[in-house]
């Protein structure tokens, strides 16, 4: 246990102490992600967080291998590790082709299959109590996997701290099953956990930090997916085995589950499976007023969830093929969810909104259905002292069937801790029969609301003004359509 604790601290000093030596180097270089496009972060930041990672697993793996002798074949997997790093850094640079970076991970995954000897001879009891052996289909289902697990995490890296923090869980829960075991591979999980806190320091998003400082990269989710494919494959196979190959999909899956489920919708869409869009699980909730924060911390708890529900049945004794076809459900479902995300997203908007999370860009506070005659007086009064010291802009909406005119306010907010207690002070003054929707304003912009281009379109009009009358009827988000730029006063 000692050595456990002594590997991952040592680990985590050569990852952090790696990324403060490498951040400059990388600026000098060029190794670095410019913001632009789809880029959500405002400074190049350097892509160095795989280089870390990998530092401070295989100083440990060597230091092992001097130390102690184990049954781990330390030669194979650091070469493996060197060539996945080295095509990924490539790729951070100069941006290589999907067939040339899949051909490369191919061959260095025969290097684990013929140099480190790991393979899918079979996959337990998936479908029935008999033994599903691969035979011949072993090494193309071995390549299969290997370059899925890559490519599946690489996806999910899709904002700050994602793909680390799904990699924390994934390994944490592999560390303790080795060690239940006794496993070499312990050491390697342990490892790679203390260079993925290492590199978590600088790339979690945090309230003094709101961006990260480095980027994981394609070379730090190609290492890792790499690392857990070799892990998965060696842990599930042989005499005496770690976990069942369907445990394995347990643990892995939040980033197999989306990558898998967006591949299928982009080419149900007649769209290339590795063209970028946002149909991933991170940017439904990002549309839906998640914060990155909260995102990570969400996705992260459903997939130590899912993991322990896998680790239980394993320790259970279920049978594989009920955990292989329950899976198949749940992927099924969410495959569902995500298909229709016209319905999922407005439903997840009500789940942040009853949660009483922040809002993604919220900065005032909004009160909606208001008299436009009397708007001015009756903000002035709900905030009461309150409005001494605040600005407030009164705009007016207006409904395109009903022609029916409503004022609605946006108070200003010095912050979000300001934000959540005015929103309170304005909840105990209102009466409830004056029916007012009292909530964090978050202007609709391009990155934020797809439907305002949809607006635009004329065979789409009749249907989203009839839903919108609704809405308004409701009295639900009614602000964030056919808001009209009319001011009807000003207090400053």
């Amino acid at each position: 246990m000692m050595l456990g604790v002594n590997t991952f601290f040592s680990s985590f000093i050569v990852s952090v102490l790696g990324a403060q030596v490498l951040r400059p180097v990388a600026r000098r270089i060029g190794l670095v992600d410019k913001p632009g496009g789809r880029k959500k972060h405002s400074a190049q930041t350097p892509l160095i967080g795989g280089i870390t990672i990998f530092v401070a697993v295989a100083v440990q793996l060597g230091w092992c291998s001097m130390t102690s002798s184990t049954e781990l074949d330390h030669s194979a997997m650091i070469v493996a590790l060197s060539l996945i790093l080295v095509v990924g850094v490539l790729d951070d640079l100069v941006h290589l082709s999907v067939r040339l970076r899949f051909t490369m991970h191919g061959l260095i995954g025969l290097i684990m299959v013929y140099w480190g000897g790991v393979l899918l001879v079979d996959l337990g009891y998936l479908v029935s109590s008999d033994l599903l052996v691969l035979g011949l289909f072993g090494l193309p289902l071995t390549l299969f996997a290997t370059l899925g697990t890559i490519n599946s995490l690489n996806m999910v890296d899709g904002i700050d701290g994602l793909a680390g923090v799904l990699s924390l869980v994934v390994f944490s829960f592999l560390a303790l099953l080795c060690y239940l075991a006794d496993s070499h591979y312990f050491i390697l999980a342990i490892a790679v956990l203390g260079a993925l806190g290492g590199f978590l320091v600088f790339n979690f998003p945090r309230k003094t930090e709101r961006q990260a400082t480095i980027f994981m990269g394609d070379a730090g989710s190609n290492l890792l997916g790499f690392t857990l494919a070799w892990m998965f494959i060696a842990l599930s196979q042989g005499d005496n085995p770690v976990i069942a190959p369907v445990t394995a999909l347990w643990l892995y899956a939040i980033p197999l589950i989306d990558t898998v489920s967006v591949m299928l919708r982009r080419v149900w869409l007649k769209r290339s499976p590795f063209k970028a869009d946002r149909g991933h699980m991170h940017h439904l909730l990002i549309d839906a007023g998640f914060r990155v924060r909260q995102i990570v911390f969400l996705m992260a708890a459903i997939q130590f969830v899912l993991a322990a529900i896998g680790v239980l049945m394993l320790w259970s004794d279920v049978p594989q093929s009920i955990g292989f076809f329950a899976f198949l459900s749940m992927f099924a479902i969410y495959f569902f969810l995500v298909s229709r995300i016209w319905r999922l997203v407005p439903w997840l908007r009500r789940i942040h909104r009853y949660l009483g999370l922040t809002v993604a860009g919220a900065r005032s506070v909004y009160v909606g259905n208001l008299d436009p005659d009397d708007a001015g007086p009756i903000i002035q009064s709900l905030l009461g002292e309150e409005a001494r010291d605040r600005s407030f802009i009164l705009f007016c909406y207006q409904c395109p069937l009903t022609e029916s005119k409503r004022a609605a306010a946006e108070i200003e907010c010095w912050s979000i801790a300001d934000m959540h207690r005015l929103i309170k002070i304005l909840a105990r003054t209102v009466n409830e029969e004056d029916r007012l929707e009292i909530r964090q304003f978050i202007p609709r912009s391009k990155d934020n609301d797809r439907r305002i281009e949809e607006w635009k379109q004329d065979s789409c009009l009749r249907r989203k003004c009839r839903r919108h009358s609704e809405t308004i009827a409701r009295g639900d988000s009614a602000f964030t359509c056919f808001r009209y730029p009319e001011t009807l006063s000003t207090n400053r």
